[in-house]
């Protein structure tokens, strides 16, 4: 697979890009500690009662929404990859594949395997 395939701005996939990106920040370690010694982070904050329980349920909604997002960029790699390479791909099996990962386990997979199925019956992915 070409390595520029989800940079290209017809496949545009923003999450491997800003995987990419912080993976060279995180590299920077000396830069980093240097930067530490200089710049003061928020202070934290309690949070209680009602607050907490929104704060919660916040991120909650905000990692559920980043797994969709995370889940259709790399479908959408793979099907510009599929296009481009006249490859047939079952997205529903891929998607009970990498449920059954050493990398990926999510029962989330097997909703989306199953949306799969529905949309492979109306139309050929």
């Amino acid at each position: 697979m070409d390595c520029d395939l989800g940079f290209r701005p017809r496949d545009a996939v923003t999450l491997i890009g800003e995987s990419v990106f912080a993976r060279c920040l995180s590299s920077l370690k000396d830069e980093r500690v240097r930067a530490s010694a200089i710049l003061q982070g928020p202070t934290p904050q309690a949070i209680g009662g009602a607050q907490r329980n929104e704060f919660i349920e916040n991120v909650r909604s905000a990692l559920y929404c980043s797994k969709i997002i995370s889940y259709a960029q790399g479908y959408m790699l793979l099907r510009a990859a599929a296009k481009e390479r006249g490859w047939k791909l079952n997205m529903g099996e891929i998607a009970l594949m990498w449920s059954g990962g050493c990398i990926i386990r999510s029962v989330f997979l097997g909703d989306i395997k199953k949306a799969l199925i529905r949309i492979q019956r109306r139309t050929i992915c």
